[in-house]
């Protein structure tokens, strides 16, 4: 007996550079600090690396209002994601508080640039790109958080970076877990 060999593919495969347009990478938020109307559960939005931009998604589904999700993982299979395990936690808006971070910085120790505070960083890969999604909150500017993507080509001899336009969002939101890459058809 023996096995009979793979059929070719119907489609070559895709090159890196259209890869990332077939792409898009999740993540799931929670507010920081939300406003007196505003739901504080969990939410997901999505990223999109070919025109840099953050889209909301839709609430976990399921989930009791003003609970959050945490501890969980986070997996794509085809064109679903899946949320496994975790921990149902009941947010009490008379406790919100914003911790002070140890990830607080300022560049070069100069007066002149605006201290910031890391929010959140993960990372997708997405063919041969490494997508590092980070994000910060001024501290001057309390209101304001900036979310900034990093993207490193592997393929490039000697790895080459580029940095995408950050984008600005009022109220601060936090990353509730890993993030995941779909892929489309």
């Amino acid at each position: 007996m023996g096995s009979l060999p793979s059929p070719p593919p119907s489609t070559p495969p895709r090159s890196p550079e259209t890869s990332l347009s077939h792409n898009r990478v999740y993540a799931l938020f929670c507010f920081k600090e939300p406003g007196p109307n505003s739901n504080i559960s969990n939410w997901l939005d999505c990223y999109n690396p070919v025109d840099n931009t953050w889209t909301h998604v839709t609430p976990i589904p399921g989930l009791i209002e003003n609970h959050l999700l945490k501890d969980f993982a986070m997996i794509s299979i085809g064109e679903s994601i899946y949320i496994i395990g975790g921990r149902l936690c009941r947010k009490d808006r008379s406790q919100l508080q914003i911790p002070s971070s140890p990830t607080s910085t300022s560049y070069g120790g100069e007066e002149r640039w605006p201290k910031i505070q890391r929010r959140y960083l993960t990372m997708a890969t997405i063919g041969t790109h490494l997508c590092l999604l980070a994000g910060y909150r001024n501290i001057e500017e309390s209101s304001l958080s900036k979310s900034r993507v990093h993207v490193l080509d592997t393929s490039a001899t000697g790895g080459t970076w580029r940095c995408l336009e950050p984008t600005e969002e009022e109220g601060e939101k936090e990353l509730c877990s890993h993030c995941c890459v779909v892929q489309f058809p």
